[in-house]
């Protein structure tokens, strides 16, 4: 089992703290059943929500590689995945991908050639998203 000590504790307080209204559910869910929440907007928020959690376990260790010791937010999943869970088209998810990186609203990293989704770092033991940084 992986090391989940670096800050589930930190991350449970940080979490407590925010006072902006988040979305409950999946974002994936409401984009693929309503068209009307197939934009950019909705896909960015989408992809803050598949990000690290404490003690996620994938291939790629979004949590315990790259939020804990890298001190990165990432999201790991793959682009005709994203078109699937979300109900766009593959050619419209990588041109949002395309335009949010653009707009530095997101970087682009890839791990055994696979894309990774950076949308912020982790500082002093709290979520920085790159749009809190502008």
């Amino acid at each position: 089992m992986e090391n989940q000590s670096c800050s589930i504790t930190e991350y449970a307080q940080e979490e407590t703290k925010d006072r902006y209204v988040h979305f409950h559910g999946e974002i994936k869910k409401l984009m693929k059943k309503h068209k009307m929440f197939r934009n950019k907007s909705i896909f960015f928020e989408y992809l803050v929500q598949e990000g690290p959690w404490p003690g996620k376990t994938d291939k790629h260790r979004t949590w315990s590689k790259w939020y804990c010791k890298e001190k990165l937010i990432i999201t790991s999943i793959g682009q005709g995945k994203m078109s699937r869970d979300t109900g766009v088209p593959l050619d419209t998810i990588k041109r949002w991908i395309r335009e949010l990186e653009e707009a530095d609203f997101i970087q682009r990293d890839y791990e055994w050639g696979e894309l990774l989704i950076i949308t912020g770092k982790v500082i002093d033991g709290k979520k920085v998203y790159f749009y809190e940084m502008m």
